[in-house]
């Protein structure tokens, strides 16, 4: 169920960062815009093949959405920088939680694998 959770929350993410990558000033929004779009949806792709397999191959798919979660927090704060001021602090506040929760319900998920595993 978790994992399920898991996969409505990077898509409710996606749905979001439309209107805030919408918002950026153009050459940046077909840069790193779609650095962050694509980052999302390779996000959800793994979500999915972690949730739908049942092999030991699971726990790399969970190891690998970890790694881009990390990439995508990495692009959202490039997005804030000082430098490049394309999303609001207040917007990177909120969009950074969203990222803490996705990433609290995966850590909890490869837990929960790893406490399975162990029986």
């Amino acid at each position: 169920m978790q994992e399920f959770i898991l996969q409505q929350k990077i898509s409710r993410s996606i749905l979001k960062s439309y209107a805030r990558i919408a918002n950026m000033r153009k050459p940046e929004k077909y840069t790193l815009g779609a650095a962050i779009e694509e980052s999302e949806f390779r996000m959800l792709r793994l979500a999915i093949q972690a949730n739908k397999t049942r092999t030991s191959k699971r726990q790399h798919y969970q190891f690998e959405l970890d790694a881009e979660l990390d990439v995508l927090r990495a692009l959202v704060d490039q997005a804030v920088a000082p430098e490049a001021k394309l999303i609001s602090p207040g917007l990177h506040r909120e969009w950074a939680g969203e990222l803490s929760e996705i990433g609290r319900l995966l850590g909890k998920w490869i837990q929960s694998e790893k406490a399975a595993s162990t029986r």
